[in-house]
């Protein structure tokens, strides 16, 4: 991360820890800031394949391939793979300050025993597939907010209100979406992870922004 990306990403951690200290639920600002660093990871990947592909193209320009007797060959090899030497460094989560928001959060949340859990993924209804989801692989939603698949669940309006803060076991989801009926909590995934999720049953923590 740049100096200003760990500044916003320290930023959104306080802010969290206030709302907490307050009284809010801070699962919005959660969500916000997983979002923050899942976009800044993937701007950070298209950076370094874009300086890789310059740095071909300089490469290509300036020095032309000789071939001869007694000149060895010039090999240009690009291996891919991690370099924990090299890499960019990651801001990491606290665990104990994570659990603590979690715990913050549910603390201030109304609780769902036993309620149904499923997944679903935009190719789930094949003839519509092509009309809610774009070539980022983002889901429109029936509140009209374009998502990515992780991070939003279908709820029954009259059990858990649209744009509520959703917590399924230790991971948090915003409730954008609709379709369901009464105690059931659908989670937007992509399709090989839809195929398999199954039917459970487990306790469902929820809170309006």
């Amino acid at each position: 991360m740049t100096r200003r990306e760990q500044i916003v990403y320290k930023t959104m951690s306080e802010n969290i820890a206030r709302a907490g200290e307050f009284g809010l639920c801070p699962g919005p600002f959660v969500a916000m800031r997983a979002e923050y660093r899942r976009v800044v990871r993937r701007e950070q990947t298209h950076f370094m394949l874009e300086f890789m592909l310059l740095a071909l193209l300089i490469f290509a320009l300036i020095a032309p391939w000789r071939a001869s007797a007694d000149m060895p060959h010039t090999v240009l090899r690009v291996e891919w793979g991690e370099d924990t030497d090299s890499r960019d460094t990651i801001v990491e989560e606290d665990p104990d300050e994570s659990e603590r928001i979690l715990e913050a959060v549910k603390a201030k949340s109304n609780v769902l025993e036993d309620c149904i859990i499923t997944g679903y993924c935009a190719d789930c209804v094949e003839k519509y597939a092509h009309m809610n989801r774009d070539e980022f692989g983002r889901v429109l939603t029936s509140s009209g907010q374009w998502v990515y698949p992780g991070s939003c669940v279908a709820t029954d309006p009259d059990v858990i209100p649209t744009g509520s803060t959703v917590i399924i076991g230790d991971k948090t989801y915003i409730a954008l979406d609709v379709g369901v009926i009464g105690k059931h909590v659908d989670i937007l995934m992509t399709h090989e992870e839809a195929a398999v999720a199954g039917v459970r049953r487990e306790t469902v923590w929820w809170c309006e922004e």
